[in-house]
């Protein structure tokens, strides 16, 4: 089981990069930025490309989440935190040259869109697990719900 978790935690982390690189492509910036008002450039200050904006995410993914590997996902997040909160850039940053800096543009419209991209990664997640949970035992919630019944029956 912990392989396919593994499995399913690098699939969908890739796929979470990418639905992320599209979003920022299409709106400037992503839910998360958005929402802590915060804008990743260029270190001249120019604007993300595509390109430049999906080599970012891989670094994120690889050096900020540890591909959401079980265990080491969160010791790579972790180290990250304490790197930005001494006020030092996050490691992918840094090694890529982008600079990260204050915006203060809301925009209502943004942010419900931004709602709609957050619900539909998390279907996307939702569905992956299940996925992932069918391959592992097909019959799962099947045997679940007979053990449920069966137990409820012994009960009273």
């Amino acid at each position: 089981e912990l392989l396919t978790l593994t499995i399913t935690s690098v699939i969908f982390t890739c796929l979470l990069m990418l639905i992320d690189t599209l979003v920022g492509m299409v709106f400037g910036n992503t839910p998360g930025k958005y929402l802590m008002r915060i804008q990743v450039t260029e270190a001249d200050g120019a604007p993300l490309t595509a390109s430049s904006r999906l080599k970012r995410n891989m670094g994120v993914a690889v050096l900020g989440m540890g591909l959401s590997i079980p265990l080491l996902g969160w010791l790579f997040m972790i180290a990250q935190y304490f790197i930005v909160r001494t006020g030092r850039k996050t490691t992918y940053d840094s090694f890529m040259g982008y600079s990260v800096s204050k915006t203060n543009r809301v925009d209502f419209g943004h942010g419900c869109i931004f709602a709609l991209v957050l619900i539909l990664a998390m279907t996307i997640q939702a569905l992956s697990t299940k996925l992932a949970n069918e391959v592992v035992n097909p019959h799962g919630w099947y045997i679940g719900l007979t053990a449920i019944r069966e137990a409820s029956r012994n009960n009273l």
